[in-house]
């Protein structure tokens, strides 16, 4: 495959050339979903949300189109968010920053948009958009137990491409699924794998309407024998009331067999190492000018092993100047656990890619923006599962505008009956400060 040095280096050759590319509506902010899935919702945008990172060419078209004296204030408030951000990106405000966290411990899995996975960590990146090309250089040094690994390139991507095709090479976070808290595909709770990728965008599809094809070839850095990835997604808005996606992943690699062959394999499913998994999500016009809508995950793996299931509910209102969106996700696992080779090869720098539930999950809570630019979260989540005590913990984030950037507050408080070998509260700060 690649390693990240040599992936480095051709970031940097390619860099000299290239065509059209567009910038990323990015897997880090779940505020900016939250409004982006509201004005899908009421039927202002007729595209995919639940595959990213988003292309922002996917959606300023459609932005445009949007006739902002005819949006209640509700519609108007999350347009205004969603375009603001692009304005950004377009004037190169947008992924140029400093960024430090700390935390008392280090916590992963907490839902779409959650980045530190470290007690400590520094993070500084700048990014150039073009209009032949797009690129962002980013470099961190974070706590890790290997020295080698206290060096990452985290958010690193060169993205070339003549309209609607892209060809994307980096380390990009990517959130496949229309959950909130879980993904049963590409999710968030590891570092983001070095990855090429080729996507393909129609915004008008004759009978799928909106379509969105992604298919990445990425590699892990542990010591799983099968270490390499291939995984893709195709996404599709055939009406506003309905959107629907499919992903596969397969690994591979190890053995005496070449690459080709090990490759022809996964395409095959002959390693029998790969899994399936199909969503969809329904709209629906709420009371009180809000929307929402009702969404489902499914994964089945090709060899013995679990199958994963993900129902889940939301909806947004605007509520005296506060947008309030409001989440209940319900997750399982059936059939048999996890073999060691399985857990093995979906972890990656000791933490697993996808959010596969383990037993039983029930996620509720709610994001909130309010008027005065700050953001907030507050979680609770319930786990059974037939290896431990039942066990539930409480997750709050709050971000606010300070010092020329943004500060955000984190806390976890959690069972100490099933953690015991862990802290029962625990807080982390991330401050990042932006280069305009």
């Amino acid at each position: 495959m690649f390693s990240g040095r040599q992936l480095t280096l051709l970031l940097g050759i390619l860099a000299a050339g290239g065509i059209h590319a567009s910038p990323w509506l990015e897997a880090d902010d779940p505020y900016l979903r939250s409004d982006l899935q509201y004005l899908a919702d009421r039927g202002l945008l007729v595209m995919p949300t639940n595959a990213f990172p988003i292309r922002w060419s996917l959606l300023s078209k459609a932005l445009a189109a949007v006739d902002v004296s005819q949006l209640t204030p509700a519609e108007a408030l999350a347009f205004h968010h969603v375009q603001y951000r692009l304005d950004s990106d377009r004037l190169g405000r947008g992924r140029s920053h400093l960024r430090m966290s700390g935390a008392t411990q280090a916590q992963a899995g907490q839902g779409f948009g959650w980045q530190p996975r470290t007690e400590y960590g520094i993070q500084a990146s700048r990014e150039w958009l073009m209009n032949n090309y797009a690129i962002r250089l980013s470099a961190g040094y974070q706590q890790a137990d290997e020295r080698d690994d206290r060096f990452d390139y985290q958010g690193t991507y060169l993205a070339l491409g003549p309209g609607d095709v892209n060809l994307v090479l980096g380390w990009l976070d990517r959130w496949w699924g229309p959950g909130w808290q879980t993904a049963l595909s590409l999710s968030q709770q590891a570092p983001p794998l070095p990855a090429v990728a080729l996507n393909y965008l129609d915004p008008e599809l004759p009978g799928l309407g909106s379509l969105w094809l992604e298919s990445l070839l990425a590699k892990q850095d542990n010591s799983a024998a099968v270490d390499q990835l291939w995984a893709s997604r195709l996404v599709a808005r055939p009406s506003r009331l309905l959107q629907v996606g499919l992903s596969y992943e397969n690994w591979f690699g190890g053995g005496d067999g070449s690459q080709l062959s090990q490759f022809g394999d996964a395409l095959t499913n002959e390693n029998q190492l790969g899994r399936w998994s199909w969503d969809l999500r329904l709209a629906q016009t709420l009371p009180a000018g809000g929307s929402g809508g009702l969404y489902t995950q499914q994964a089945n793996s090709l060899a013995s092993g679990p199958d994963y299931q993900l129902w889940g509910a939301d909806g947004q209102w605007l509520i005296q100047g506060v947008m309030v969106r409001a989440v209940v996700e319900y997750s399982q696992a059936h059939g048999p656990r996890p073999t060691a080779e399985q857990t093995e090869r979906l972890s990656h720098k000791a933490n697993p890619i996808t959010d596969a539930p383990d037993g039983k999950r029930w996620h509720l809570g709610t994001y909130l923006q309010l008027p005065n630019d700050h953001q907030a979260s507050l979680f609770w989540q319930t786990v059974h599962d037939s290896q431990a005590e039942p066990g539930e913990s409480w997750r709050a984030q709050y971000v606010l505008p300070a010092l020329a950037g943004r500060l955000t507050v984190n806390l976890n408080v959690t069972d100490q009956q099933r953690h015991d070998d862990t802290d029962r509260v625990s807080a982390g700060l991330v401050y990042e400060y932006r280069f305009h």
